[in-house]
């Protein structure tokens, strides 16, 4: 019998919040720089403290996650925040697009499958972006942070860089 991952343990308690409540720090940081009423895809959003804060700005999102638990709870927030939020489960693999987004926001997640999935998963992400608008993967990895923009424009390219130049790596 596989073991569960500790994160699936976790999202079934529906007493506690598993990484803690409220946008991760990056999100909370940049999201002003997103385009108003957005169309956002929150990739892993586990218990949906990111897909949560973006749909209280007034955003149009869509979010998934592999863990049936994590789904359910985010779906129950939603419900006590009285926010709209197209939650589903699905394996990052098998994600399809089935329209542009504005925004796509994956926190702690690219890192888990293999090179060969997430790489192609990337590539969708860029396809499915509408151009001229924020691409964005924010994550936290053993205390690297990267942050990959592609498809925005110009002003807001450069804009980002001489923020976080120091804080980020460019892709």
């Amino acid at each position: 019998m596989q073991e569960r991952p500790f994160w699936e343990q976790l999202y079934a308690d529906m007493e506690v919040s598993t990484f803690s409540k409220g946008p991760t720090m990056d999100v909370n940081e940049f999201y002003n720089v997103f385009s108003d009423n957005a169309q956002v895809l929150d990739v892993g959003c586990g218990e949906g403290r990111n897909s949560i804060f973006m749909a209280k700005l007034g955003n149009k999102v869509d979010a998934f996650d592999i863990s049936e638990n994590g789904i359910e709870k985010a779906k129950k927030i939603a419900r006590q925040t009285g926010v709209q939020i197209n939650y589903f489960c699905c394996d990052l693999e098998k994600f399809v697009f089935e329209k542009e987004y504005d925004v796509v926001l994956s926190h702690g997640v690219l890192h888990l499958p293999y090179k060969e999935v997430r790489d192609n998963f990337i590539a969708k992400m860029q396809r499915n972006t509408k151009i001229g608008r924020s691409f964005i993967i924010l994550r936290e990895l053993l205390r690297i942070h990267t942050l990959v923009i592609s498809t925005m424009s110009m002003l807001l390219r450069e804009l980002l860089q001489s923020v976080l130049c120091n804080k980020f790596r460019f892709l």
